[in-house]
């Protein structure tokens, strides 16, 4: 799970599940699509997109405002961010 800080400034605790591949395009998509994920990630490189399992959709999380990743048992916390 990743705790981090949405853009409204609440914050926020979100389980992802690693290596989902449901909903992906790839090579598949459209050359809009590919431009418009090319553009995306050229603007905001600091986006990951990960898979929300209750919410079971893809979202998106600023790795600047994260505070906490918890995987396999282990817990990474990180300083607390001004916003």
């Amino acid at each position: 799970s990743v705790d981090f800080v949405k853009v409204n400034g609440q914050p926020r605790n979100m389980n992802i599940a690693p290596m989902v591949r449901s909903g992906l395009a790839g090579d598949s998509a459209s050359d809009a699509a590919k431009q418009a994920v090319a553009t995306r990630a050229e603007n905001n490189p600091h986006l990951v997109n990960v898979f929300d399992i209750k919410a079971e959709g893809w979202r998106s999380f600023n790795t600047d405002t994260v505070r906490r990743i918890s995987c396999n048992g282990q817990i990474h916390t990180f300083d607390a961010l001004a916003f």
